[in-house]
């Protein structure tokens, strides 16, 4: 069966059941979908299905039901977490369920006294984002607490954690308006960058967790971070009309950016390019006298207009159905 095909296959399934949510694994080799049937888990390359909770045995004991609101999987393991929701009678959305999809058995679960709005993983720990906190378990010490970090309001669960060469950097809000904190844990560092005055919409790490993308609740100002120094690097506009952002990703070599939204669009940045230079002053004493008052009067207007009209921005754009939403 070609790819081409067995996405379709893949799309048909799944309109028997609505999609709640998608993440990938740690290298974005697997990825895994919360429905509200249960739970899926697909590899990418080659393209397959390895695991379904709709096929299990009548008699298995799955603790968890449907309507799985929040999910994670560990790298190539069937290790998940899983989140439930108000419609899930034997797993709310404030209970995180660690669970062996392969053994078909329940590892761990925590349950919290407000909703989850996000959940991921990585070798020894697991992150639970909550509206107001972060919350970071160690899995190799029974699941104890690390760390609780207070942020500020985050009712869509915005949170990355990156590991490479076992070196892992987690970005959270922080608990003032527009800003995010990089907690560096291999050089023991914590870094708070201020990325807007206002909300920030969506926000995440390159791979290696060297750059931190931010991006303003309008959806149309994009800034990318150096997570140690806290420099901005870059600075986009996506648009003029307010969008929801769906997605941001770096590519392996921190070279690209895409940004996909509620419009339908995917935008793609140039990160290797340097925005371009602004003009010579102009020597007035050879310009006629019209020009040079057109000059003015444009830089006066100019100065009224918002910053982010001036800012550079994406190289290529691709355009989807503006019903999808991953």
């Amino acid at each position: 069966v070609s790819t081409q095909s067995t996405w379709g296959v893949l799309i048909l399934k799944m309109k028997l059941s609505k999609i709640l949510c998608v993440s990938f694994n740690q290298d974005n080799s697997y990825f895994c979908v919360g429905t509200t049937c249960g739970f899926r888990i697909y590899s990418i390359d080659p393209f397959s299905e390895i695991c379904n909770s709709e096929k299990f045995p009548e008699e298995s004991e799955i603790p968890f039901a449907a309507w799985i609101s929040q999910i994670a999987i560990l790298y190539k393991t069937q290790i998940l977490a899983l989140v439930g929701s108000q419609s899930n009678k034997k797993l709310t959305n404030q209970s995180v369920l660690i669970y062996d999809s392969y053994q078909k058995k329940k590892l761990q679960e925590r349950s919290f006294i407000s909703q989850i709005n996000s959940v991921l993983m990585q070798k020894d720990r697991l992150i639970v984002v909550l509206t107001t906190g972060v919350y970071t378990f160690n899995l190799l010490q029974g699941f104890t607490i690390e760390q609780h970090i207070k942020t500020f309001s985050n009712p869509r669960g915005m949170c990355s954690i990156k590991t490479s060469r076992e070196k892992p950097v987690l970005a959270t809000l922080g608990d003032a308006q527009g800003s995010i904190v990089v907690h560096n844990y291999y050089l023991k560092q914590v870094r708070n960058i201020k990325a807007f005055e206002a909300n920030i919409q969506y926000m995440t790490l390159s791979l290696d967790g060297a750059l931190v993308c931010a991006i303003d609740e309008s959806g149309s100002l994009i800034k990318v971070f150096d997570s140690l120094s806290t420099e901005c690097l870059h600075s986009y506009k996506r648009g003029m009309k307010s969008s929801k952002i769906s997605n941001a990703s770096f590519d392996f070599e921190n070279a690209y950016l895409a940004v996909s939204s509620s419009s339908g669009t995917v935008h793609i940045f140039n990160l290797t390019q340097t925005a371009t230079s602004e003009a010579e002053p102009i020597d007035h004493s050879t310009k006629e006298k019209i020009v040079t008052t057109g000059m003015k009067l444009f830089n006066e207007l100019k100065s009224l207009l918002p910053n982010y009209i001036s800012l550079p921005s994406s190289s290529a754009q691709l355009h989807l159905k503006e019903m999808m939403e991953y």
